[in-house]
């Protein structure tokens, strides 16, 4: 799927599943005056995702049992640029109780249980790919991890940027708070591999955001 344009639309209360799922979707992707409310992602823990919104580049494409067998198989996932703009993620849920370490070569997704409001996974090989958030707001979202939001850059994923500006997050919450690290509001992790660790390295860039409550 490519060039994606969704304005002023509602996705709301979803039960058992991600309220808008984009994945391996590639070129413009504009997301505009759009509400993603009241979506829950539960289940069998090896099925859930952001309650939201999920962007995945993926590893591998679905039913490619050859995948393992050629490291980092998508390269079609560069170049791409979403834009959300004006969007309200507000009271979505990602739950889950499986939360094994995403580490390089991951097969599987990598977004379930992860980013309440919105989740954005960047695996495999993809490059020079921008995700810009602007004058969103994300509030009383809840996610094991990023209760708001959810970013991760893994395998050979290198040369992608992330941009969130004038954004609010207001009472967002994850489960594992015990961990300290979970981010409430937004967490960004890292699990390159070695080869790509000494290369162009992904930017996140947060510019006048209002992070309370969470």
């Amino acid at each position: 799927c490519e060039d994606v344009n969704l304005s002023g639309v509602t996705v709301s209360d979803g039960d058992g599943a991600t309220g808008v799922a984009l994945y391996n979707t590639v070129g413009s992707i504009v997301i505009a005056g759009s509400s993603f409310l009241r979506n829950t992602a539960k289940g069998n823990p090896s099925t859930n995702g952001g309650g939201g919104l999920v962007v995945e580049f993926s590893y591998c494409i679905p039913g490619d049992n050859l995948c393992p067998q050629h490291p980092f198989s998508v390269h079609s996932n560069r170049d791409s640029i979403y834009t959300f703009y004006n969007c309200t993620f507000a009271q979505n849920v990602a739950t889950g109780r499986d939360l094994t370490p995403v580490v390089p070569y991951q097969y599987a997704h990598s977004t379930f249980g992860r980013g309440g409001g919105l989740s954005v996974s960047f695996n495999g090989n993809a490059s020079n790919n921008t995700v810009q958030i602007m004058d969103c707001s994300f509030e009383n979202n809840t996610a094991m991890v990023g209760g708001g939001v959810f970013v991760h850059f893994g395998d050979n994923a290198l040369e992608n940027e992330l941009i969130v500006e004038n954004c609010a997050f207001l009472n967002n919450k994850c489960s594992l708070i015990q961990l300290g690290t979970s981010g409430g509001g937004l967490r960004v992790e890292h699990y390159i591999n070695i080869r790509a660790a000494t290369e162009i390295q992904n930017t996140v860039t947060l510019q006048n955001c209002q992070v309370l409550g969470n």
